[in-house]
């Protein structure tokens, strides 16, 4: 029983020392950052998504974005070009995003233009860094955030 009482006053001490240093320790582990975190689902026309920017390298690998609901495409230099959509956590500031009326688009992009394709998808409602594409019942199927030189490049074609 001796060697009993011994052990718990020394186990006591162990412990209260592992209390104050765990307490005590100024460098908190940091988490690895993901892409997305929950507030960073922005859409940015012209910009990109969230912290994931047009003409950068992207940060994460490519289906780690696919399963968020992103396909993010790259140019020759290993850099974002467009981003596509598919999934409704992703909002612009107004909070269009996938299931979005075309009268809901209209209105926070009057200034876009509406074009139609020979795809599945009947309706295109395009302005300066993003496009929306609709079904038939005219709501929004897909996103996609493109450069703004992509636009003007459309637009020349389409004089």
């Amino acid at each position: 029983m001796s060697l009993h009482k011994s052990i718990i006053p020394a186990m006591r001490i162990v412990l209260l020392f592992a209390v104050v240093f765990l307490c005590h320790n100024d460098s908190p582990a940091k988490a690895p950052k993901a892409f997305p975190q929950p507030t960073d689902t922005l859409l940015l026309p012209g910009k990109g998504v969230g912290s994931l920017r047009l003409g950068a390298p992207p940060a994460a690998n490519l289906d780690s974005y696919k399963k968020l609901g992103l396909d993010v495409f790259i140019n020759e230099q290993g850099n974002i070009e467009s981003i596509s959509i598919s999934s409704p956590r992703f909002a612009t500031k107004d909070g269009l995003r996938i299931g979005s009326s075309m009268s809901k688009v209209r209105k926070f992009h009057p200034k876009g233009m509406m074009f139609t394709m020979e795809t599945d998808v009947p309706y295109r409602w395009r302005d300066r860094g993003i496009l929306f594409i609709m079904n038939d019942n005219r709501k929004v199927v897909d996103i996609e955030i493109e450069t703004e030189s992509e636009y003007d490049h459309w637009l020349n074609e389409n004089d």
